[in-house]
């Protein structure tokens, strides 16, 4: 999960609040890149399920040569989306020691499969 240039801290419901980027970011989309999209039959705008043993979520494809194969990503904030992620802590006690500021800090990745609808 990632933000882009229309996100911006502390708001964490995919832009529901600002009407304009609610407008242009209307549905949860998954970029994933052509090899992979191909290997499960998916194509450019197809409904889809991303699913582990932590649950499952829906959204849209989005076929892109911008993401490297084995990888996906989306936008964060989905309401649900996180269910599929740990919030595992991904600094070490170790380094936290050394680097206070980085207290807090956690893990909003995941292994999933991506499957069509």
């Amino acid at each position: 999960m990632g933000r882009s240039i229309k996100h911006f801290h502390a708001f964490y419901d995919a832009g529901r609040a600002l009407p304009e980027m609610a407008r242009r970011d209307r549905r949860p989309t998954l970029w994933i890149s052509e090899q992979d999209a191909t290997a499960r039959s998916i194509t450019d705008g197809d409904a889809i399920k991303m699913h582990n043993a932590r649950g499952s979520f829906n959204a849209n494809a989005e076929v892109s040569q911008k993401v490297p194969t084995g990888t996906v990503w989306m936008h964060d904030g989905w309401p649900g989306l996180n269910d599929l992620t740990s919030g595992a802590q991904c600094i070490s006690d170790a380094a936290i020691k050394i680097f206070p500021f980085t207290a807090g800090q956690a893990a909003y990745d995941a292994f999933i499969e991506v499957s069509a609808l």
